[in-house]
């Protein structure tokens, strides 16, 4: 329902005139840096942090 309207409204607009500063470019790079960053970081602590551990799993366990 709301994606209807949402696309009802993109066709009726006609334009803006906005004016974007130059800060503005500065601000949407950085958020998707941020983005980007965030989710590599994440991924490479998920790759980095189950082995280790497993690991440490299997230490606790051969010492019983």
């Amino acid at each position: 329902m709301w994606g209807t309207y949402l696309v009802i409204f993109i066709l009726l607009v006609h334009s803006s005139y906005a004016y974007i500063d130059p800060g503005t470019g500065g601000i949407i790079i950085g958020s998707f840096w941020q983005t980007i960053v965030a989710v590599l970081g994440a991924v490479i602590a998920f790759l980095i942090i189950n082995p280790v551990k497993n690991i440490i799993k299997r230490l606790k366990n051969s010492k019983k």
